[in-house]
């Protein structure tokens, strides 16, 4: 059975994540998500010290509800490099789907504060690391393409992958989501892998 505490603090993000769902982060004021979780602003500092300390844990929570739908794990779960780019592909996009609202706040933040920075990079290794793997895993296969290592490659993934690019294309491109997992599919494919496996 869960605390008081713990009521409130998963309360605090629900309703942290509602609202910038709905608007920019930097609209949303502590006051308002204190006011929306029906406790006081003191009893929010208590939970998070900072808006950043708040934004951080809004995504890293709903970076837990939603890895399960394809996880960053599960994209070196297939023998044929298509159907391990295309994992990574749904992946991303599903990931970035449900991320962004929250994640963009990391992206806005992360050359100013320590905390949002840490967990940034965290996030962007723990990715990185998933994409070394798949690469290695490629270049052992024979199926990378001529003169790329998998360092580079697992560079070059990463970037194509990143919550930037699907920022500059779905957010702000209008892109559909479907069309964005598509494109990221081929484009690797084209990036990374050895002209036979276009």
């Amino acid at each position: 059975m869960s605390t008081k505490w713990e009521r409130t603090h998963r309360r605090l993000l629900d309703v942290a994540h509602a609202m910038v769902s709905d608007r920019p982060e930097h609209l949303v004021t502590m006051e308002e998500v204190a006011k929306g979780a029906g406790i006081s602003r003191q009893a929010l500092y208590n939970h998070f010290p900072s808006k950043n300390h708040l934004m951080v844990a809004v995504v890293d929570d709903v970076h837990q509800v939603h890895d399960g739908d394809v996880s960053l794990e599960a994209i070196n779960d297939h023998d044929h490099p298509h159907d391990s780019l295309r994992a990574a592909a749904r992946r991303s996009m599903t990931h970035h789907h449900h991320l962004y609202p929250a994640g963009r706040s990391l992206l806005s933040h992360r050359r100013h504060d320590d905390t949002v920075a840490a967990a940034h990079d965290a996030r962007r290794q723990r990715r990185r690391s998933a994409h070394l793997k798949l690469a290695q895993r490629l270049h052992s296969g024979g199926s990378l393409r001529d003169g790329l290592d998998p360092d580079t490659a697992a560079d070059l993934i990463d970037m194509l992958h990143s919550m930037e690019v699907y920022e500059m294309l779905v957010i702000d491109g209008g892109w559909d989501p479907d069309d964005y997992e598509n494109e990221l599919f081929e484009v690797t494919k084209r990036v990374v892998l050895e002209p036979s496996l276009h």
